[in-house]
């Protein structure tokens, strides 16, 4: 796959005259001349990529010293960040080749992170050739330099292998509506694409708590009737039922892990349909067979938001149709994220041959490799280096 081609491989050809050379200082420098926000870089630790789950951000000076550091989108801004994953088997659309010039940053990986800012509402997408994000989300920042990678055919640990590089340095341009809508039609559903069709689902059905006739199209009664009949029905109805013991776990919060993950696979990762499901169920059925009471009724707030970023998924149950009669096997499936998620609640802090060899996960190094990745993308997990080796964590303590 190729990158676009109107980007610039120069790494200083449009640099002004007397620009700073400092990675940090030539951000904050184009960020200015697109009238963004500036304080918007977030520390993420000194081995792998990182979280941000208070979206709290940071001048570039409290930054200065990170090896790796963040550049954020935050909510309600106008800063859109393109990330395209070159070294993935799909094709760049025409629209994201063809897209205006801007400031551009290389990773290890080959991929391109591009900037843009907009003075439009442009809700973030992710597709099989990369991601659009905006409200909340964020890409690794030029000059940080990654010590490890869940990658088998590259090693960010050898020298000069993991750094991320300015390869366009321009102002940041403008982007509208109207070009995003381009790139997520041409996107084609092929090969790895599922998740571009999940990008799909997501725009018929919006985040929001008031989304009557977006639940109408979505069809939230056919999707729970076909999760019930499924596969794994039968565990998900004891779930839903409370039944947390007759469905296999021990305690409350992995139960509860298991059954918003699934929830979140069939309603196509919408979290708010997923809440109001979990009320639902915990209000029809308001004991646990373990524990006492349903702790998803009894605990703290910040509980039911870190539990439902378990319904987050790379790909969705999309109903059969003549262009897609069947479901792909996931990159990395609900399944497997629900068993190293509930491993790592059961022993804490572990490694990934600790998850690997745990009876309850039944996975393979790489599988647990990606899904770690997927979690600390998606906030529920962290890292952090002790020596040599790297521990994983939930990232967050239950009430």
């Amino acid at each position: 796959m190729t990158p676009p081609q109107n980007l610039s491989q120069s790494t200083n050809k449009n640099a002004p005259a007397g620009k700073p050379n400092d990675p940090i200082e030539t951000v904050i420098s184009r960020l200015k001349e697109a009238d963004l926000a500036t304080r918007r870089f977030l520390p993420l630790g000194s081995g792998g990529k990182g979280t941000n789950q208070r979206h709290e951000c940071f001048t570039g000076e409290e930054v200065q010293d990170e090896p790796i550091y963040g550049v954020y989108a935050k909510k309600n801004d106008n800063l859109i960040l393109i990330d395209i994953d070159s070294y993935r088997d799909e094709d760049v659309p025409e629209p994201v080749e063809n897209l205006p010039s801007t400031f551009t940053v290389q990773s290890p990986h080959g991929g391109r992170h591009l900037y843009y800012f907009t003075t439009e509402e442009i809700t973030g997408s992710r597709l099989s050739w990369g991601e659009i994000r905006t409200s909340n989300q964020y890409v690794v920042g030029p000059g940080s330099e990654l010590q490890e990678c869940s990658k088998d055919w590259h090693d960010c640990s050898q020298s000069n292998e993991g750094q991320y590089e300015i390869i366009d340095d321009r102002p940041i341009g403008q982007i509208n509506s109207e070009t995003i809508n381009s790139i997520l039609s041409e996107t084609k559903p092929k090969s790895t694409a599922e998740t571009a069709k999940s990008v799909h689902t997501s725009r018929v059905l919006p985040t929001g708590e008031d989304n009557t006739q977006a639940e109408h199209e979505f069809s939230i009664e056919k999707r729970r009737e076909k999760m019930m009949n499924s596969k794994h029905g039968e565990k998900i109805e004891k779930l839903w039922k409370g039944q947390y013991s007759r469905a296999g776990y021990e305690d409350r919060s992995t139960a509860e892990a298991a059954l918003v993950s699934y929830l979140g696979f069939w309603m196509g990762g919408n979290q708010s349909v997923v809440r109001r499901l979990m009320n639902e169920a915990c209000e029809e059925y308001p004991e646990a067979d373990v524990n006492g009471r349903r702790k998803w009724s009894e605990a703290q707030p910040i509980y039911r938001e870190h539990t439902l970023k378990l319904a987050k998924h790379l790909h969705y149950y999309q109903p059969a149709s003549e262009q897609q009669p069947y479901e792909e096997r996931p990159i990395v499936s609900w399944v497997t994220e629900n068993r190293v998620f509930g491993a790592l609640l059961q022993i804490g802090p572990a490694t990934t041959e600790d998850l690997v060899n745990h009876e309850y996960v039944d996975r393979g190094k790489r599988q647990v490799q990606n899904c770690l990745t997927e979690l600390i993308d998606q906030g529920v997990i962290e890292s952090k280096k002790d020596g040599r080796r790297w521990y994983y964590k939930i990232a967050l303590k239950n009430g």
